[in-house]
């Protein structure tokens, strides 16, 4: 099976097990209305709405080889959320994984699932030793998720902020370590 079409195990889930897909043209509308959704861009911290030509220079940028990889996670024949691994390392065994449930699916117990399609992902593309992301500390359902991934707070990394949507925000690193 492809990265097109991965089938996906869930540790940290509990719902279903689903699958990635590639992003495809058709998803363009449906993403760019996701990634401007002022709850989206709160917990992203993007300040402005995203204009159609940068949605199309990233869906673009997305084709190219390189350090990234965005898909769909899938369960039950549904398009529920959006992964994300990037800064992939395989050097150095790193990545940075993120993952958003569609505004639809919140609330139904998906974030777990679509986040452990991240992580797997992850470690498919070369992060053996550690995973990263970063997460605003009043993001309490996703710091619940992460945690619970087994993730904690990088003590090394000082807490951050971004000014965004009209306020700062405190943001940290969190990280786990992978096969230790």
């Amino acid at each position: 099976m492809d990265s097109a079409d991965r089938a996906g195990s869930s540790a940290v889930g509990n719902k279903v097990d689903g699958r990635l897909r590639d992003i495809r043209e058709a998803d363009l509308p449906k993403l760019l209305a996701h990634r401007n959704e002022i709850e989206t861009r709160r917990w992203l911290g993007v300040g402005n709405a995203i204009t159609d030509s940068q949605h199309r220079a990233w869906f673009d940028g997305l084709s190219k080889p390189g350090f990234s990889r965005y898909a769909i996670f899938v369960a039950d024949g549904v398009d529920v959320g959006l992964i994300r691994v990037t800064h992939i390392d395989a050097e150095e065994g790193t990545a940075f994984v993120g993952a958003d449930v569609f505004s639809e699916h919140r609330g139904k117990g998906y974030g777990s699932d679509v986040f452990e399609a991240a992580m797997g992902e992850a470690i498919t593309l070369g992060a053996t030793k550690k995973l990263y992301l970063k997460v605003f500390v009043d993001n309490e359902r996703a710091v619940h998720i992460y945690t619970c991934a087994g993730f904690t707070i990088d003590q090394d990394y000082p807490v951050d902020f971004l000014f965004r949507l009209g306020s700062p925000r405190a943001y940290v690193l969190m990280q786990k370590d992978l096969f230790s």
